[in-house]
């Protein structure tokens, strides 16, 4: 039996008899007993995947696994214990700074973290953009800019990423900014956005003082 990776999702997980289909991330599979006793094809259309005993292949983004054949003297047909598997990538990002509420002039980290809950994800592409109130002045683990940061990859399976940077305002503002994640799924170029940030300035605090006649 194949094991299952961290982070894959099995969408499919039953016995089939020969004939039947699976369907995984909007591909159907017909699985076919082959002329093999230990092998079946899974055919999807525009061609197909020849999988042995407790082995597995993939086609795109689905994974089919053939975990056991067993002859069924009931029905004289062969069954197959089939499993298929999404390898979709799923990313989700946490980002948080630790104030909000600025005197010109201070600073404040920004910790943001990646996480991918599915297969491997290509093209990564991390983006947090500032306006020329905003200075990035220092970063761990992703690139800065004067006014942005950025960060390129991949993210395997069940991988989790964190890096920090420090902005500092420099500016009277009052503005919200979200950072963009994008990434290919297997299918397309899919966006996702973090929760907003808000950063605004106070106005120092004034003392006066009255002197008496």
């Amino acid at each position: 039996l194949p094991a299952a990776v961290a982070g894959e999702e099995t969408v499919f997980d039953n016995w089939i008899y020969s004939g039947q289909t699976v369907t995984v991330e909007s591909h159907t599979f017909t699985i076919l007993h082959g002329a093999k006793a230990n092998e079946v094809l899974a055919d999807y259309g525009a061609g197909n995947l020849f999988i042995g005993n407790n082995s597995c292949s993939s086609y795109g983004a689905a994974r089919i696994c053939l975990d056991n054949i067993e002859y069924d003297t009931t029905k004289k047909q062969y069954k197959l214990k089939v499993r298929g598997i999404s390898l979709v990538p799923k990313i989700t990002v946490t980002r948080t700074i630790s104030k909000e509420e600025f005197l010109a002039g201070d600073a404040a980290i920004v910790t943001v973290t990646l996480e991918n809950t599915g297969g491997i994800a290509t093209d990564v592409f991390y983006k947090d953009e500032f306006t020329s109130e905003v200075e990035v002045v220092s970063s761990e683990g992703i690139t800065k800019y004067t006014g942005r940061v950025e960060w390129k990859g991949q993210l395997k399976s069940s991988e989790k990423l964190s890096f920090t940077y420090k902005i500092m305002v420099k500016e009277p503002t009052e503005r919200t900014f979200v950072a963009s994640l994008q990434y290919f799924d297997g299918f397309r170029t899919k966006t996702v956005y973090s929760s907003p940030v808000k950063v605004k300035t106070t106005d120092p605090l004034v003392l006066t003082a009255t002197v008496g006649a």
